[in-house]
């Protein structure tokens, strides 16, 4: 995979997380919050195993699940 790859990956969890914003009560955003972050760590996991190269901190701040 290529970094433009990894771009638009982060791009669209970060953009599902927007998502969680709609009408849902507090208890339900908190819960899609968490499941979008388990996917970007789960994600991440998966990219560095198949790249030595990858940036796990920027791409889970790129997901917008970190800082």
């Amino acid at each position: 995979m290529s970094r433009r790859d990894y771009v638009a990956i982060a791009a669209k969890l970060r953009h599902s997380l927007g998502f969680a914003d709609g009408e849902m009560s507090e208890c339900e955003r908190e819960a899609a919050r968490r499941a979008v972050a388990c996917a970007a760590f789960g994600i991440a996991d998966a990219l560095a195993a198949d790249n030595v190269r990858f940036d796990r901190v920027r791409f889970l701040a790129a997901c917008g699940v970190t800082s």
